[in-house]
């Protein structure tokens, strides 16, 4: 229950901020996850992701912090870093990705691929993952 109560105040903060906001969905035969993120737009920026799992028991958070390397109007590319806690449990070095903009009237939705190498706990893990993000944030004028 106090997870649920951690993760609804997390949700609604997010309302309260000013600064953009992505949602991701990230499938992958190892581990698919949901995530919130600060502002990607931006050179730093992180993720929140929670793992999506058929056990209540397994699901488990994974936090990582990503530089833009390329930022094009349609185009990003980034590298990063972070852990993961309960299933898959380690450290994440190195992430990498990319997002792609293929819609131009659709400015705020992405296709997002990422591979991140899982120094694990128990054992070490490369995963691999393709999904969709959204971004909120205000209509550019």
């Amino acid at each position: 229950m106090k997870k649920i109560l951690t993760i609804a105040l997390v949700l609604c903060s997010f309302s309260t901020l000013k600064a953009q906001v992505g949602f991701s969905y990230l499938h992958s035969d190892v581990v698919s996850t949901l995530g919130i993120s600060s502002n990607p737009q931006k050179r730093f920026w992180a993720e929140a992701r929670l793992t999506l799992d058929v056990a209540w028991q397994d699901v488990g958070p994974e936090l990582v912090t990503f530089v833009n390397v390329v930022k094009r109007k349609d185009f990003d590319f980034f590298v990063g870093a972070g852990g993961r806690f309960n299933v898959l449990e380690g450290v994440i070095l190195p992430a990498v990705g990319f997002q792609i903009k293929p819609i131009e009237s659709k400015p705020n939705l992405a296709i997002h691929a990422e591979a991140m190498f899982i120094a694990g706990v128990n054992a070490d893990v490369f995963k691999g993952s393709i999904g969709l993000r959204y971004f909120l944030r205000k209509k550019e004028k």
